[in-house]
């Protein structure tokens, strides 16, 4: 997208057509700024300090006070570039320091029926009953950085290792994803192929890791924009497909390999 000759309108209708939402949508433009401004005057403290204090969350409660948004109707924010900001509940409870939205910061605030989001799933918490373990085992989350668990390689699972380390870190276990190239979140962690040396990464969602079917995944319902012959668009699907199952076969000769019928 070229700022020079995109308009407003240009960038309001591109986030309604990613979202699949309609072009009749409110879409409005705030700065952080303003809004800012508006918090701090209210609660009396100075600017930096509600950047800090206030999360991503706050600011659509304030955006909904502001416009009166009925309780059917959720604001979603996007950067100037059309990036989404509040996709994932999750780290709509994030800082906007942590979210890297400063004062001066612009957003577009879209306006839309609750019923068109993905709705979070909802967990039951649960608690660690025994945190002991005579192996240390490094894991790294994404953004968050790198944590030491304590575990027993031997018979602690994934989902085991997931609970312990939503205990050292804070983060709730349901949006810590691992994607796991051997074995499954029932089978030891040594059977998945993690040792004292290993640092396992997790990433940060919400939502659960779902891989769409094979057959789904390689549907042509691709439109290219310029003319292409069956014969290129079979190079390009057969380089996807080799490209997407890699890691799943073994062998020098294939990781070699950029296509094949």
């Amino acid at each position: 997208m070229d700022p020079a000759t995109n308009t407003v309108e240009d960038l309001m209708l591109r986030i309604c057509h990613q979202e699949g939402i309609e072009n009749s949508t409110a879409v409005c433009l705030y700065t952080v700024e303003d809004l800012m401004l508006r918090i701090c005057h209210q609660e009396g403290i100075e600017n930096s300090t509600a950047v800090c204090l206030y999360t991503v969350e706050d600011l659509m409660l304030r955006i909904c006070h502001q416009e009166g948004i009925e309780n059917s109707t959720a604001v979603c924010l996007y950067t100037v570039d059309g990036m989404p900001l509040t996709d994932d509940p999750f780290f709509n409870t994030w800082s906007l320091k942590d979210r890297h939205i400063e004062i001066g910061s612009e957003l577009y605030a879209m306006f839309t029926p609750k019923e068109n989001l993905r709705p979070a799933l909802l967990v039951t918490l649960q608690e660690i009953t025994d945190m002991t373990g005579e192996d240390n085992v490094r894991c790294h989350i994404m953004l968050k950085g790198d944590f030491e668990v304590k575990v027993d390689l031997a018979s602690d699972t994934l989902r085991d290792l997931r609970q312990k380390l939503s205990d050292e870190s804070g983060i709730p276990a349901h949006v810590l994803h691992y994607k796991c190239k051997r074995g499954g979140v029932g089978q030891t962690l040594l059977d998945c192929g993690i040792n004292e040396e290993s640092t396992v990464v997790f990433s940060l969602s919400s939502f659960p890791d779902e891989r769409q079917d094979i057959k789904e995944f390689y549907f042509n319902d691709v439109v290219p924009s310029v003319q292409q012959s069956q014969k290129g668009l079979s190079a390009f699907f057969s380089s996807l497909y080799a490209i997407n199952n890699r890691e799943q076969r073994s062998g020098d000769v294939l990781n070699k390999v950029t296509a094949y019928i």
